[in-house]
Formats: C-alpha cells, structure tokens, sequence
C-alpha cells in the first residue's frame, strides 16, 4: 500500500462534474465496454483517472450512483488487471485509491492476463490436433488449416510481448519505440528501415528486466 498527502476527512470531493469530464468518463465506459469490461468499471477508473486525488469508495459510491457493494466488487476487478491503486493516507483508516495512469501498462496488462492464456491454450490444442491427426494418417489436408491457426497464436503473442515491452520501456522512450515500429514499414520489405529495427531491438533489450517483473506480477 503506497503512501499519498495528507487529507483531511471533512475535506470536500475532488470530483469535477463539468460537462466535459462526464463526457469523458462516458467515452472511458464505452471504450471498457468494448474491450468485454462491464461498463461502471469504465467509469470507476475514469473518475479516479480525473480526480485530483485518490478517493475512497464511499466518494465514489455517491459520486456515480453506485452501490457500495458494487463499487467494492468492481475495484477488486481494476485492482486484478493493475487499472487501480490502494493509496494509504495519513490519519485515515480508509483505504484510498488511485488510477494507474499509464495506459499502455493497462492494456499490457489485460493482453498478458486476459488474452495471451487463450491464445496459448489455443495453440497448445492445435498441436494436440495435429498429433490425433497425424495417428490417423489423415493430417494431409488439414495442415494448412492448422498451421495457419498457429501463425495466428504466434503472431498474437509476439505482439503482445512487444507491447508488454514497450510499456516497460522509460517514458522518454516509449514515443521512439512507437516511431521505430512504424518506421519499420511492416509488409513493405524494400522500405522496412534497418537502423530502426536495431534500434528497437536495443530499447526491447534494455526493458526486459522490467518485462520480467511485469510477467511475474501478472501470472499471479
């Protein structure tokens, strides 16, 4: 549990109602909602992502209308995939919490807990496909369809390792690390740039630590 600054609990909300970031909070909705999210966890993470400081679930129970069970059950759904943050301040009993800010960390998150498990039981059981198969003698003229399920899986995990990558790299080098991707000019052999492929390969490389402490963290 972190530590934040010290606040008083008479202290009033600091939650904007404007009309510019309940719009905002709404457009965070939809976006979870399409990403298979229920929709209040959007707006959970969004009012914490506004909010000048971290709020306690009773804030934000009467901020959004939401019960209190539901708002406790929905944080320990944001805290699984890294959205949120149990902050501890001093003089209160409690708990606080903070929205993770680094996006890119969020949806390397959800790739690496959510989707990535999938595609790798996926593929495990194109193999085992492919071996009942092959037993049988009639692999022939289902290989091609199986391989290409295989090139999908591989291909979803090496990108989602990139990005896990990438979302460890410092902050300074995350903007460079996307240019040296799209500089790579996938698809476009005669174009692709050689010097931005090493360069990603030495930004990739000085991250892995961080990528390794992200993985562990996440298979928990």
């Amino acid at each position: 549990m972190s530590s934040g600054a010290p606040r008083s609990s008479s202290d009033p909300p600091t939650l904007s109602s404007t009309p510019e970031s309940l719009a905002l909070v709404d457009q965070r909705a939809r976006v979870f909602e399409r990403f298979g999210f229920r929709r209040n966890l959007g707006r959970l993470w969004a009012t914490l992502y506004l909010a000048a400081e971290p709020l306690s679930q009773r804030q934000l129970s009467e901020h959004l209308a939401l019960s209190a069970g539901l708002v406790s059950s929905s944080l320990k759904e944001l805290d699984h995939f890294a959205m949120v943050a149990t902050v501890s301040l001093p003089g209160e009993r409690r708990a606080y919490y903070r929205a993770e800010t680094q996006v890119l960390r969020i949806v390397a998150t959800i790739l690496s807990k959510r989707e990535v498990p999938v595609v790798k039981t996926l593929h495990e059981a194109v193999r085992v496909a492919r071996r009942a198969y092959t037993q049988r003698g009639d692999v022939a003229q289902l290989l091609p369809r199986l391989r290409a399920i295989e090139e999908a899986a591989r291909l979803f995990s090496a990108l989602a390792r990139l990005v896990v990558l990438i979302a460890h790299m410092p902050s300074v080098a995350v903007s460079r690390a996307i240019q040296l991707v799209e500089a790579l000019r996938l698809g476009d052999n005669e174009s692709a740039d050689p010097r931005a492929d090493r360069e990603l390969r030495s930004l990739s490389s000085e991250s892995a630590v961080g990528e390794r402490a992200f993985i562990a963290r996440a298979s928990r």
